[in-house]
């Protein structure tokens, strides 16, 4: 499974981008570094971790994750 995390951290504009990381990581329990794993795909997040990352983006859990096929047939 990958995680689309990462595409949706870099909607958030470059200014803000770090000050969103630190909120995110914040509310995630979780280093930023932690948080930058999680986005390069590096470890997978919880289910916990998921339902508080589509609230943050305003999104839904089915949005932050799409099966490896799917990435393979768009490319």
């Amino acid at each position: 499974m990958q995680y689309r995390i990462k595409e949706f951290l870099g909607r958030t504009p470059a200014a803000e981008l770090t000050e969103q990381k630190a909120k995110l990581a914040e509310l995630l329990n979780v280093s930023v570094a932690q948080l930058n794993r999680l986005a390069r795909g590096d470890n997978d997040p919880s289910g916990r971790q998921l339902k508080i990352m589509a609230n943050f983006f305003g999104c839904s859990v089915d949005e932050l994750y799409t099966e490896q096929t799917a990435v393979h047939e768009a490319a």
